[in-house]
């Protein structure tokens, strides 16, 4: 949520209206999610989280395809969001320029960010309202 909180704020600076930010919140909740949450106890500002250098690579390769995840809809209103697929993750590992030596390592990195948000996604995607 902190991410879609920075984006909303990157286009109110860049002169977007309050109606576009209310607009991706109505499409939000076409797929299940509510972008004004917070997790209990916890504001977005108040969130800090360190990366270490090591896993700089996998930060950016995740940042960087966070909005490519598989969304499907089952049964009685259900949504799934699945994993990004890997020709989309290795033409991103492309772009950002990392070298061949390094890619199974980051990808291995990425995959573990990956299915820890994916979780916590699809848990707030179905979870009764």
């Amino acid at each position: 949520m902190e991410i879609a909180r920075h984006a909303t704020q990157l286009q109110a600076e860049a002169g977007n209206t309050p109606e576009d930010a209310d607009h991706e919140q109505k499409a939000a909740q076409c797929f299940g999610l509510d972008l004004s949450e917070e997790p209990e106890g916890q504001q977005a500002e108040d969130v800090v989280c360190e990366i270490w250098p090591e896993h700089w690579d996998a930060y950016l390769l995740y940042m960087a395809c966070r909005d490519q995840v598989e969304v499907s809809l089952g049964g009685m209103g259900g949504v799934h969001y699945a994993p990004v697929k890997a020709c989309n993750v290795n033409q991103e590992l492309t772009w950002l320029g990392l070298p061949r030596k390094v890619r199974a390592a980051t990808v291995g990195l990425f995959r573990v960010i990956e299915r820890e948000s994916l979780q916590v996604i699809n848990e707030r995607a179905n979870r009764p309202r």
